[in-house]
């Protein structure tokens, strides 16, 4: 029996009730199929999908929308916490640093709490984001009432993450660094980005990445709008670039992206106030060169602006233990980028044989390397069966030759001796060849027999009676 596809349900349900608030222009569907769906062509099909929508209910909609969604989202938990609960039970079996007190909490116990309180952490700072990214002012309702919230907002709670961190990782010998070096498994790794991409799916704020090409001609044109903007500048302009400039080179960060990490970083104007220190006008730097700020200076400022971005928060298996906990979360694009940049490019696997000449014949035609070489195979074969044949009427010629002179059938038996048979060894003649002419020698004595009786002569008495 096929399982139901819950996404693609949620996704007619939501389209139906943005229909019915007249939002379908902020509606964007999870599914291409969603779409086309309630776009359909032809009259009577459109008259059909009009007399659907115009009986739906609002608030019945809204309904099966909240339990659809926690639906779904106890599915991802329930498929996350099945294969993360199978694999830290065998890290744990092989891990001997770890040194848990069973008469305060046993060992699953203690994996159920510390998978739960990563997944809970993980949740909330979706759902935080799907609030700031859709401009709500609130946590869903659906979401409110689920046990995850309630764990996130009860901190005396054996699975909430800052009591899990401070109450039971801190109080165990070991369990930190466990914790830490299990995260960083690339199986761990897969199964929370599984968890993660579904969280997003869910809430709706799965970003779709461009394609290369798209990425590549948006780089390549901002290249040359900088060049034209380069060429453009005058040289009064570029004596007079403010200090800002020289110590933080252009970047291209969305402002959307510099947004989410405003809980994460110091002020960046009081930072420049600090440390950036603005040109003389009075100082001749083109004499005074050791006191003019370098673009090696410039570039180790700007990597010291860019380390920032990698705080310990973001980091897996790490606690920090606070309520706010939910901010220190990478941004999804950030992730997806690093990711795809670390990964290993996937080897794509070769056709087969027959595939690749299929290929070549369509392209080549008769001139495909495979096939001349099929032609010349065949000639070969053909030009050596010729070859054996004609070695074969040769040798069988020579024999025939050889078996003409010393054939004794054709000597008759009366002349044997008186040509040359001397006690059966034949002696090299000459091939008696014989005489078409000549009568068969039976019928020649018959014929002379017939001659004696014709001309025979009485010899006998003659005898009277009386």
């Amino acid at each position: 029996m096929s399982k139901e596809n819950l996404v693609f349900k949620l996704d007619n349900l939501e389209y139906q009730i943005h229909y019915l608030q007249g939002t379908l222009d902020s509606f964007q569907p999870r599914l291409n199929h969603t779409a086309k769906l309630y776009n359909v062509k032809g009259r009577k099909n459109q008259k059909r999908l009009q007399q659907k929508l115009n009986d739906l209910n609002e608030k019945k909609l809204l309904k099966e929308v909240d339990l659809l969604r926690v639906t779904i989202l106890n599915n991802k938990i329930h498929n996350a916490e099945k294969h993360l609960t199978n694999f830290f039970e065998k890290a744990m079996k092989s891990n001997k640093d770890v040194k848990i007190d069973e008469a305060e909490i046993d060992s699953k116990k203690f994996i159920e709490s510390v998978i739960v309180s990563k997944l809970v952490k993980l949740t909330r700072s979706k759902v935080t984001k799907m609030i700031k990214m859709k401009g709500l002012t609130d946590i869903p309702n659906w979401y409110t009432r689920h046990e995850f919230e309630t764990i996130w907002n009860d901190k005396s709670n054996d699975k909430n993450p800052s009591y899990v961190w401070n109450n039971i990782v801190l109080k165990i010998d070991g369990a930190s660094k466990f914790i830490s070096s299990s995260m960083n498994q690339g199986k761990v790794k897969e199964l929370m980005n599984t968890y993660e991409n579904g969280i997003n799916v869910l809430l709706g704020i799965a970003v779709k990445e461009p394609k290369k090409q798209e990425v590549n001609e948006k780089v390549s044109e901002e290249m040359d709008e900088k060049a034209e903007e380069d060429e453009g500048d005058s040289s009064d302009e570029d004596e007079n670039i403010s200090a800002q400039e020289d110590i933080v080179p252009d970047q291209d960060i969305d402002e959307d992206v510099l947004k989410q990490y405003d809980t994460l970083l110091v002020d960046s104007e009081n930072e420049q106030d600090d440390n950036g220190k603005a040109l003389d006008e009075n100082i001749n730097y083109n004499e005074v060169t050791d006191e003019e700020p370098s673009d090696e200076e410039s570039d180790s400022d700007s990597e010291t602006t860019e380390k920032k971005y990698n705080l310990p928060q973001l980091m897996n298996g790490y606690y920090s233990g606070g309520e706010d906990s939910d901010a220190s979360d990478i941004d999804e694009t950030e992730a997806k980028l690093v990711k795809e940049q670390t990964a290993m490019p996937q080897k794509k696997n070769r056709r087969g044989q027959r595939a690749r000449r299929r290929i070549w014949a369509q392209k080549y035609g008769r001139e495909a390397n495979h096939v001349q070489k099929e032609i010349q195979e065949k000639q070969a074969e053909r030009e050596k069966r010729q070859r054996e044949y004609e070695e074969r009427v040769e040798k069988r010629a020579a024999k025939q030759a050889k078996s003409d002179k010393t054939n004794a059938n054709l000597i008759p038996i009366a002349n044997a001796k008186r040509m040359g048979m001397n006690n059966g060894t034949p002696v090299a003649i000459a091939a008696v060849k014989p005489n078409v002419n000549e009568n068969h020698p039976s019928w020649v004595a018959k014929k002379q027999a017939e001659e004696k009786l014709k001309n025979a002569k009485f010899s006998g008495k003659k005898i009277t009676f009386d």
